[in-house]
């Protein structure tokens, strides 16, 4: 396996209607304002959906061989006919090494119980505000996790 690389400048804007392509916060005003005049207002009023989305991967140097690291994308998606899949990252999250094996949503769950208490704070926080998470397995490169993050918020509705 290899290491995950962040880039130092994170691109975290998508939305469908303008590309396949994830941007930068100021290339996607630049684009959206292009094709939308104007609709910045409106576009920001539509529903959005709160996201956390939990992976696990390896930072080169950052940990021992064959331990893995249990991170977070935060964010917010919305789905319009008109606009299309938007979905803006916000944040990652490190929350450490997993102990276990973690292959699913209940292993993550577990190991997040067991060994992180800011963790069992998230999913609380999630639960009580309809927050939707899911876990993505693991992800060998940025782009990788930037396509898995895609993938797993394709059913969610607003």
């Amino acid at each position: 396996m290899g290491f995950i690389v962040f880039p130092d400048y994170v691109e975290n804007f998508y939305l469908s209607s303008l590309g396949n392509e994830w941007v930068t916060q100021e290339v996607f005003e630049e684009e959206f304002d292009e094709k939308y005049p104007n609709q910045m207002v409106l576009f920001d009023q539509e529903k959005t959906t709160k996201f956390m989305i939990y992976f696990t991967t390896d930072i080169k140097n950052q940990q021992p061989k064959d331990w893995e690291q249990i991170m977070m994308v935060v964010g917010e998606t919305k789905d319009s006919k008109k606009y299309g899949k938007y979905i803006k990252i916000n944040t990652l999250y490190r929350y450490g090494f997993a102990v276990g094996k973690v292959m699913n949503l209940q292993d993550l769950l577990k190991e997040i119980e067991q060994y992180f208490p800011e963790g069992a704070t998230h999913i609380d926080l999630a639960n009580e505000n309809n927050i939707y998470y899911t876990y993505v397995g693991f992800a060998s490169s940025f782009p990788d996790l930037m396509s898995e993050v895609k993938f797993a918020l394709k059913g969610v509705k607003n």
